[in-house]
């Protein structure tokens, strides 16, 4: 079923609000179907979130491999075992989100701020670090991209 159509009594107005409140100002017809793509299949492989507000929000497991993050906040979003691998994150905002078991393989992350995230069991094996703000995040089982792995609060 898609967000168009309806049941007997029902409305497309919740879910098509649902939607929109996903879109930041100026929004293109290829970030709507970025976004709806996000929330139906899990997926957003190479989309476009470029100035996105997704903070506070359930988007576990979700694939954002080669996806455009400039300028997200993700705050206080869960993202357990989310795919960022291959991805350049900028000016991105993962503040006491939840990123265990999430991979940053080979991201290039340039003024990122982890600060109270959970990254227990998070990759970064060949990830490059420019700027990247860890004060307060839990490292447990984290590989970092020196090839070390930081278990300082386990």
């Amino acid at each position: 079923m898609s967000i168009f159509q309806t049941l007997p009594g029902r409305s497309v107005l919740p879910g098509l609000l649902t939607v929109l409140a996903l879109l930041p100002a100026g929004a293109s017809a290829q970030d709507l179907d970025d976004r709806r793509e996000i929330k139906s299949l899990g997926l957003c492989r190479g989309c476009n979130l470029e100035n996105t507000d997704l903070s506070r929000k359930r988007l576990m497991g979700i694939d954002f491999r080669d996806a455009n993050l400039r300028e997200v906040d993700f705050q206080n979003s869960n993202l357990m075992i989310a795919m960022f691998q291959d991805t350049t994150i900028e000016a991105v905002r993962f503040d006491n989100a939840d990123l265990k078991g999430a991979k940053f393989d080979d991201a290039v992350l340039t003024r990122v701020s982890f600060n109270g995230a959970n990254l227990t069991g998070a990759t970064f094996d060949g990830a490059q670090f420019s700027d990247v703000d860890l004060t307060g995040a839990t490292l447990c089982n984290t590989q970092l991209p020196n090839d070390q792995t930081d278990n300082s609060g386990c």
